[in-house]
């Protein structure tokens, strides 16, 4: 029993340390993906574990009730299940379709995490170093872009999305074809920077990125202007962008090799 004790104290500090590290900001990311990667399977098998059954009424028209509302139940869930395999379906066979497009070769995975803060904002996804995933990969949808990776481990890894405030993306007007630096900003928006005073640039043009750096391919939608500014300097201008993806809401991304 006082072993049983011991090994329930270790296992609650544990998870303890673990929640520290993955929702502190100042965490370091690798630390992060190392307790992500210990718990793995553990919190898998805890979400797994079906409910315990209702203790049954008394009488046999309550009894016969009460078993019909946990067959409609239950029929009711296996329809949301199959509505939200069909809703991934869908997902990926635009994924697959836009990959064919581009002919692009990249690797699928699905975002498990979130590390959303002012300071920073990252998600995890399930594929790592023995997916053949690496540092510095981009990361898209069929929508657009959402970052790139900066972490990896085996079977887990980080990608810094496009709004994290140390994201930084060579980026293009489509319509004039002006050059720029796209960072993210606290705001859920991005800042394209760097644009010459004379640029032509206009609410409502969309940005693609650049090509430039060789980390994310060329002609990758990444949003659509919505406001511009001048720079304190009056030498350049800002022009802040709506991203094409809806990043709080990525299931399923790809990676380029």
């Amino acid at each position: 029993m006082i072993f049983l004790r011991k090994k329930s104290f270790v296992f609650l500090f544990l998870i303890i340390i673990f929640l520290i590290c993955l929702f502190s900001p100042g965490a370091k990311g690798a630390v992060k993906i190392f307790f992500m990667q210990l718990f793995k399977a553990p919190l898998k098998t805890a979400n797994a574990v079906p409910k315990l059954p209702s203790k049954l009424p008394k009488g046999k028209t309550a009894r016969e009730n009460y078993m019909l509302k946990e067959k409609v139940a239950e029929l009711e869930a296996r329809i949301a299940d199959l509505n939200e395999v069909e809703k991934e379906n869908q997902r990926l066979r635009e994924l697959l379709d836009f990959k064919k497009r581009k002919g692009l070769s990249t690797i699928s995975a699905q975002v498990i995490g979130r590390d959303s803060s002012i300071w920073s904002d990252t998600a995890i996804i399930d594929k790592g170093s023995k997916n053949g995933i690496f540092i510095n990969m981009a990361v898209i949808t069929n929508e657009g872009l959402v970052g790139r990776v900066v972490e990896v481990g085996p079977t887990l890894s980080r990608v810094m999305l496009i709004t994290d405030p140390d994201s930084k993306v060579g980026g293009v007007l489509s319509q004039s074809r002006d050059l720029g630096i796209i960072e993210g900003t606290i705001r859920n928006l991005l800042r394209m920077r760097y644009l010459n005073i004379d640029a032509q640039v206009a609410e409502g043009d969309t940005v693609v990125t650049s090509g430039l750096g060789k980390i994310f391919p060329k002609g990758v939608l990444i949003g659509q202007v919505v406001k511009i500014e001048m720079d304190k300097t009056r030498l350049y201008k800002y022009a802040y962008i709506k991203p094409a993806v809806n990043l709080g809401r990525i299931e399923e991304v790809l990676c380029v090799k």
